[in-house]
């Protein structure tokens, strides 16, 4: 039998990691915003890149280890996001691209002519690759792409904390590895 407090740290210490990244992307991006919006070759593009494809790697694995009270044993880089996600179940695939697509439909909605819909698909395709293309960008210059998985990050946390919401404590202050309230 499995011991259910070690399960649980490790899941907790997943999502903690995933979040340190997925902070440390969104720290960058909120800091260098203006720069970024007029420079698509600005230096901090490549660390916010790779921060949010670790981020949304580590939530995936987060989310399978809850599911089979393991790790997933993919150690290729390449197709990683899709290969995670398609080792999801049916009901968390659904969550996700359900919350995905609504965010999406209300972006829409609320700038028509700034957003075009991004299909779910297209975002995991253009999030595979991120990290090699990224990291490896001067081995693989014609493989440059956009974003590292941001734009799924949060729907793949939601999902997570909805299966475990005690994680949604550690969610308070950046910096805190602690939890917040109760």
């Amino acid at each position: 039998m499995k011991d259910t407090k070690k399960l649980r740290n490790e899941r907790i210490r997943i999502f903690l990691q995933a979040r340190d990244f997925e902070r440390a992307s969104e720290f960058l991006t909120k800091s260098w915003a203006d720069d970024l919006a007029n420079h698509w070759d600005h230096p901090m593009f490549v660390p916010i890149i790779v921060n949010s494809a670790f981020s949304l790697e580590l939530y995936l694995k987060c989310l399978i280890h809850i599911e089979r009270d393991e790790f997933p044993k993919w150690t290729q880089t390449h197709l990683l996001m899709s290969k995670l996600f398609k080792g999801l179940t049916k009901t968390h695939k659904i969550k996700i691209r359900g919350l995905y697509d609504q965010a999406w439909d209300e972006l829409w909605r609320k700038y028509p002519k700034d957003r075009t819909p991004q299909p779910f698909r297209k975002a995991m395709k253009v999030s595979d690759d991120a990290f090699d293309s990224w990291r490896y960008l001067h081995e693989y210059p014609r493989k440059r792409r956009q974003y590292g998985g941001a734009p799924i990050i949060p729907h793949v946390r939601e999902v997570i904390c909805q299966e475990m919401p005690e994680l949604r404590d550690f969610l308070g202050k950046p910096g805190s590895r602690k939890k917040t309230g109760n």
